[in-house]
């Protein structure tokens, strides 16, 4: 009996070590269907986040473009009225200017108008 004991011992432990690697075999599939799920979850999470961050992108990118606009008719805005208020500022230095000849103009007339009402000689 103690040969066949000593036979049926390392088939015993034989059988045990298959059982063993059956039991981790089934751990190790547990395990990696969990490392699976837990890392489809974070991709998950992670496009989620990212969709989230592409849709306030766009709004700010929308956002900035309409500003930008804004600036852009503003900035126009302003340039024309800059061109208008150079034309008034051209039309006021003329005016003067047709305004003082006018005055020298006048101011001639009424002087050459007294010298000929003076006696001839008169200083």
């Amino acid at each position: 009996q103690t040969s066949r004991e000593n036979l049926c011992r390392p088939r015993a432990h034989e059988e045990s070590l298959r059982e063993q690697c059956a039991v981790l075999k089934v751990r190790l599939h547990q395990n990696e269907n969990e490392e699976t799920a837990v890392l489809e979850e974070a991709v998950s999470e992670h496009l989620e986040a990212l969709g989230s961050s592409e849709v306030a992108l766009a709004e700010r990118v929308r956002k900035s473009r309409a500003e930008e606009l804004d600036a852009k008719r503003l900035a126009e805005t302003l340039q024309n009225r800059i061109v208008d208020l150079s034309g008034d500022c051209g039309a006021l230095l003329l005016g003067s200017a047709v305004d003082e000849q006018r005055v020298d103009v006048e101011a001639s007339d009424i002087r050459a108008a007294l010298v000929a009402g003076l006696p001839h000689g008169h200083p």
